[in-house]
Order: C-alpha cells, then structure tokens, then sequence
C-alpha cells in the first residue's frame, strides 16, 4: 500500500497505540463479535482460537495501514495548480487512475459508435425509465478488438429493446450473443408527434444488424 502523503485514519476503540506487541483477536463466535486482546505468541492464539472452534483473524499494529484521508483544508490553501496538487498528494506514482480504480473498463458509448461494428453482448437487462413511460435496454458488451462498452435503448415497438425482449423470452438468456455486422439504424419523421415550432419531429431507432455475412463458413 502508499505511504507516501498518507495520513493516518481514526483509531478504532479498544486499540492502544502505545502497545505495538498486543495481539488482537477478532473472535466471531456466532453469538458477538468482540476484540479480546492477547499477550500469547501468534501461533499460539491461532491454536486457541482452533480448539475452540471459532473462527477468526489475529491482527497485530504492524498489519494495520493507515487510511489516506485526502488533503485537508489547509493542504489546499497551499494548493495554487495542478502541479502543486500532485505534488501535496505525494506525486502522480502515488494518485489512482479513476478508469483503473473505479470501474472495470467499461465506457458508455453512442450507439453510431457500434454501427458495423462487430460485437459481443455479454448481458442485458431493463429498467424503468424516469422520464417517459415505459422501460429501456441496459447493454453491456465488448468488440472484437477488447473494448468494453454499455450503452442503452429506449425504443418500444421496434429496434433492440423489443428485439433483447423477446430473445429473452424465447432463449431465457440475458446475454450471449454475438453481433456480427453491430448495429444499424432507420430515420424516420413522425406522422404525430410535433416540436414547439409544429413541425413533425425527427427521430432515430437502432437495431441490432441482423444480416448475415456473405460467406460465413463457421462460427467464431
């Protein structure tokens, strides 16, 4: 773990800085989780929590590290730009990278990002939406070349949510399933709906490119 910048978190009750060798028990016996503490030899509070028939984990001061608690208000009245931020923070070998620490990969895409684009849908799922009626698709995939992507869709008669829809209702999966040519999509001006202006409003549905490639000797 760092060290360097860190600062030392609260210390939890029971613990005495001051006794570095004191053992800690933390026995979970079913009944209450207590920290007992224990002067013995680690080998021997593992024997004693092993006849006993309880499990736990002995922790010494030594095993312990300190929370980083990020700098504190006086920190960043000395902060005056990026370079002094790192630096405050113990330099850029000791800051997280959020698409490395935070996620696992995955970007959210446009859907004209995957048109033709081969693809693999690893899951799916559908949500309510909170600003019309009705549901949308949740998509998450990869493409051939390792990029992780989710994206959603929100169309109702046609396009891929109905499509994921009624795939899941006929192979009961929820991913799977590999798109060969990506996604397509139709543009369309609606006979019903207008904007501010009354002019019939434009829209855009995407489906899942369902054609198969001209020569497709197998499966891979």
């Amino acid at each position: 773990m760092r060290g360097v910048g860190r600062k030392p978190g609260p210390t939890p009750d029971g613990w005495e800085n001051d006794e570095p060798e004191d053992r800690i028990i933390m026995a979970q016996s079913g009944k209450n989780d207590q920290p007992v503490k224990d002067e013995s030899a680690l080998s021997d509070a593992e024997k004693t929590l092993s006849d006993a028939g309880i499990s736990g984990t002995v922790v010494t001061s030594e095993t312990v590290t300190p929370m980083f608690l990020g700098l504190s208000r006086a920190d960043m009245a000395q902060v005056e730009s990026w370079n002094d931020a790192i630096a405050a923070l113990g330099g850029i070998e000791e800051i997280d990278d959020a698409a490395e620490t935070l996620g696992d990969g995955t970007i959210v895409v446009n859907k004209d990002d995957l048109i033709g684009v081969k693809f693999l849908i690893t899951s799916f799922s559908f949500r309510n939406s909170t600003d019309y009626a009705g549901t949308y698709a949740l998509v998450n995939g990869i493409t051939e070349d390792g990029a992780k992507f989710v994206f959603t869709d929100g169309s109702q008669e046609v396009g891929i949510q109905p499509t994921l829809m009624r795939y899941m209702e006929t192979h009961n999966r929820a991913g799977g399933i590999l798109c060969r040519r990506g996604l397509s999509k139709s543009e369309y001006t609606s006979k019903t709906v207008t904007d501010g202006n009354g002019a019939f409003v434009k829209g855009t549905t995407y489906h899942i490119d369902l054609r198969q490639p001209k020569a497709l000797n197998k499966r891979n």
